[in-house]
C-alpha cells in the first residue's frame, strides 16, 4: 500500500519488484487520475482510492498489507497515520517512512516505532536533510 501515493513511484516500484497487487491512497484528484491511467498503461494489478489517507486509514481495512509505504509531505505529521495503520497491516509487514531528519539521534525515526503497537525500527539510515526507515510489525 502506497499511502500519499502522489506520483506512485514507491508503489510503482514495488510492482516492477514483484508485488502481486498495489493500493494507491492519494488525495489530489488530479494525482489519483494519473495514477488510473498509468496503471491502465501497465496493465498492472492496481487500485487507486482517492481519499485523504488518515479518513481512509479510519475505516475498516479491506485487506491487510505485507508492505506499506509512509511517505508524507514533510510537514503532515507522521504519529496519526500510524495510530490508524495497526488493522491493515499483516503479522510481519513492513512499514517504509521518511521524514526530515531531527534530534540529535543518525535519524530521529526512534520515536515512530513506539507511535505503531508491535512495530520495531529494524533500518534505518539518512542522505542529507532526509531520514528514512524500516519498521517491522508483529501483531501483538
Amino acid at each position: 500500500m502506497d499511502l500519499f501515493a502522489g506520483t506512485g513511484v514507491l508503489g510503482f516500484e514495488a510492482l516492477s519488484r514483484g508485488a502481486l497487487n498495489t493500493w494507491f491512497v492519494e488525495r489530489d484528484p488530479t494525482l489519483a487520475q494519473a495514477l488510473r491511467a498509468r496503471i491502465g498503461d501497465l496493465q498492472a494489478q492496481a487500485h487507486v482510492a482517492q481519499s485523504d489517507v488518515q479518513a481512509y486509514l479510519a475505516k475498516s481495512p479491506q485487506r491487510q498489507f505485507d508492505v506499506v509505504f509512509l511517505d508524507p509531505p514533510y510537514s503532515t505529521p507522521i504519529e496519526p497515520c500510524l495510530r490508524l495503520l495497526e488493522p491493515w497491516l499483516a503479522d510481519g509487514a513492513r512499514v517504509y517512512l521518511e521524514r526530515p531528519r531531527t534530534g540529535g539521534t543518525p535519524t530521529g525515526l526512534e520515536q515512530f516505532a513506539t507511535e505503531l503497537r508491535g512495530a520495531t525500527l529494524t533500518k534505518q539510515s539518512r542522505a542529507g536533510g532526509v531520514a528514512f526507515g524500516l519498521l517491522s510489525y508483529e501483531r501483538p
